[in-house]
């Protein structure tokens, strides 16, 4: 029996012992008030749970069509921030290779199961990056001719 039914019972119980005289009209109002205090707070704590568990179902599901897509190298059409952050424990940018050469175009996905995936930043997409032909946009640009370095002081302004 649950603790509502349980509950439900107590109310039922308690009406009986006022209609038959066991208890009187004081005692009865005052558990009876407690008793449906405690009533509502067990079906609020309820559905708090059934809605808790319904966002978990949901969340369940985006990850596991986020690992279709996954598996299946397919292109993602909507970012979807609550898959991103419950999946990827961190994104380093940048990398070292074993003969000390910096590669700044590195991105490492790294998921919270532990697998890695590393991608390079630097290199055209055969689709571009929004998966089409006629507007090939490259990941990076080389040309750099601003020669600027914009920086951060120590009181967190920028400056040239």
């Amino acid at each position: 029996m649950s603790d509502i039914e349980h509950t439900n019972y107590k109310l039922s119980k308690l009406a009986e012992m006022n209609l038959e005289g066991i208890i009187n009209k004081e005692t009865y109002e005052e558990k009876y008030h407690a008793t449906t205090k405690r009533l509502e707070e067990l079906k609020e704590e309820a559905n708090s749970l059934d809605g808790t568990h319904e966002q978990e179902k949901l969340l369940k599901d985006k990850l596991k069509s986020f690992r279709k897509a996954f598996d299946n190298n397919e292109l993602l059409e909507v970012f979807d921030r609550e898959v991103f952050e419950n999946s990827i424990d961190k994104v380093i940018i940048g990398k070292t290779d074993e003969s000390g050469k910096v590669n700044p175009y590195s991105v490492t996905f790294v998921f919270k199961a532990g697998m890695e995936l590393e991608e390079d930043v630097s290199v055209k997409k055969t689709k571009g990056i929004h998966g089409n032909n006629k507007d090939v946009v490259y990941s990076y640009y080389a040309d750099d001719t601003c020669g600027n370095l914009l920086t951060l002081d120590q009181n967190k302004n920028l400056t040239w």
